[in-house]
């Protein structure tokens, strides 16, 4: 068996809409019975509002289980402190050029949101 661990700080977290933030292949069974091979955590991350299902454990191609952020909560796989659910970008993120030939500006933040660590383009 191979576990998934994450620590991230002041991030923000960007999913095409529709896709899950994490996809897990294999058997939510074990990922109940071993809740340790998945762990997220972090302080103050912020997740675009796209991201619905925080995680998908695919069994099958006719069974697949979305999870949620409050299901990562209750089953102690998801234990961040300070994360915002809302992101505000200024133009909507699009990757069909792909993320490689796409520049800084198009991951800018509205000035109204805060995201601890981040600075805007007018902040000293």
């Amino acid at each position: 068996m191979v576990g998934f661990s994450r620590t991230s700080q002041a991030c923000v977290f960007w999913s095409r809409p529709g896709v899950p933030h994490l996809s897990v292949v294999g058997s939510s069974v074990m990922l109940q019975s071993h809740p340790d091979l998945l762990l997220l955590q972090g302080l103050n991350n912020a997740y675009d509002q796209a991201t619905h299902r925080l995680c998908e454990v695919v069994q099958s191609e006719l069974r697949n289980q979305e999870l949620s952020f409050q299901d990562g909560q209750v089953q102690n796989w998801f234990v961040e402190r300070g994360n915002e659910r809302l992101v505000r970008w200024i133009s909507p993120i699009t990757n069909s050029d792909g993320f490689a030939n796409t520049g800084v500006q198009a991951f800018q933040l509205m000035p109204s949101h805060f995201v601890p660590g981040f600075r805007g383009a007018t902040s000293q």
